[in-house]
């Protein structure tokens, strides 16, 4: 299947893929709310991967809940990205793989090292998680300089491919 990335998406999937580093959102079983940095890997249909162990709450909260929501900033440029989506277990072995392989690289480009947090915790075997985005919301507030409204800052695409 080819993917093409609508006009509106370009420049959110470039971010995306120029950063390393976002804070994911989840809900526990209670309706509470739990967010953890983590490193992820853009894939060419914008969905993301990212490595979490089997027993984190990350992992336990999207067991029971599969919605989430990724969150990439950057702070030179006043540029937030937010992904709202639904998360899949990746089950393949090979593909689990070349996540850990992409989530080694993100660690390196972004501090220097090959051993992400995630694998520094004693929390059971490595799991793989795909978030396939149903929204991806994009602003640069330094690109505005007069005040504006939240929805007149934000650009929302919702993509093509879902």
């Amino acid at each position: 299947m080819t993917v093409v990335i609508q006009p509106g998406e370009r420049e959110a999937y470039a971010f995306l893929k120029a950063h390393k580093v976002g804070v994911l959102a989840t809900v526990d079983p209670n309706g509470e709310p739990h967010a953890a940095a983590i490193y992820y890997a853009v894939d060419r249909d914008s969905s993301l991967t990212f490595l979490t162990k089997a027993q984190t709450k990350k992992a336990d909260n999207l067991e029971h809940n599969h919605h989430a929501m990724l969150v990439v900033y950057e702070a030179a440029t006043q540029t937030t990205v937010q992904v709202t989506g639904l998360v899949d277990k990746v089950t393949d072995g090979s593909e689990l793989n070349d996540i850990f392989t992409q989530i080694i690289y993100a660690s390196l480009d972004a501090s220097n090292t090959d051993v992400p947090p995630i694998a520094k915790l004693n929390l059971g075997e490595y799991v793989a998680y795909r978030i396939k985005p149903v929204q991806v919301r994009m602003a640069s507030f330094k690109q505005h300089e007069e005040q504006g409204n939240y929805d007149s800052i934000f650009k929302t695409v919702v993509p093509e491919h879902q």
